[in-house]
């Protein structure tokens, strides 16, 4: 994502700078074809992280729903009845 803004600037023609700090000078031709490579790879990446983060939720949402494996709850720190990390401390204390 950063790259393909960083190519669309340049290929605007646009100075790139960071916190103040200009980095590339503002270009009076800007690379031939550049804009629209940059511009395709910048969408795709916008939407292959957007696509990547809906499917993360989901898989979250049909293991709380659907499978009832205690994922969610092992997520937000709940230890679950039964398992193997309090069967072990009950019987460390004995």
């Amino acid at each position: 994502m950063p790259v393909g803004g960083i190519m669309f600037a340049l290929g605007k023609g646009y100075e790139i700078g960071l916190f103040g700090v200009k980095l590339v000078d503002a270009s009076s031709t800007p690379p031939a074809g550049l804009e629209p490579v940059a511009h395709v790879m910048h969408g795709l990446g916008g939407f292959i992280l957007a696509l990547i983060i809906v499917l993360h939720v989901a898989g979250a949402l049909k293991h709380q729903f659907i499978d009832h494996d205690g994922t969610m709850r092992r997520i937000f720190g709940r230890s679950i009845a039964g398992s193997n990390a309090s069967a072990t401390k009950t019987s460390a204390g004995n």
